[in-house]
C-alpha cells in the first residue's frame, strides 16, 4: 500500500516540477533578452550566451540595473575604441 502511496505522490509532483521549471526557462530568457539589448547589438551569438550563471552570480550582489549599466557601457561603439 505504502509503495502505491509513493508512486501517486511521484505523479502529483511531476506536474509541479515541470510547472516550476517551465517558469525558470521564462525568466532566464526574459533575463537573457535584456542582457541583449543592453549591449545594443554588440555581442557574438554562440552557445554560451546561453549560459546565464556568472550574471546569475553578479545579481546575488549588485542589482540588476548595475549590471545592465555595466553590460551597456562595455559594449557601447561609441566608447569602444575598436
Amino acid at each position: 500500500m505504502r509503495n502505491a502511496f509513493l508512486v501517486v505522490l511521484r505523479f502529483a509532483r511531476k506536474p509541479r516540477a515541470e510547472a516550476a521549471a517551465a517558469r525558470q526557462a521564462a525568466a532566464d530568457a526574459e533575463l537573457r533578452d535584456q542582457l541583449i539589448a543592453a549591449t545594443g547589438g554588440n555581442y557574438s551569438p554562440g552557445p554560451a550566451i546561453e549560459d546565464l550563471s556568472p550574471i546569475k552570480m553578479a545579481l546575488e550582489t549588485v542589482p540588476l540595473d548595475r549590471v545592465l549599466s555595466s553590460i551597456s557601457c562595455k559594449t557601447d561603439r561609441k566608447l569602444s575604441a575598436q
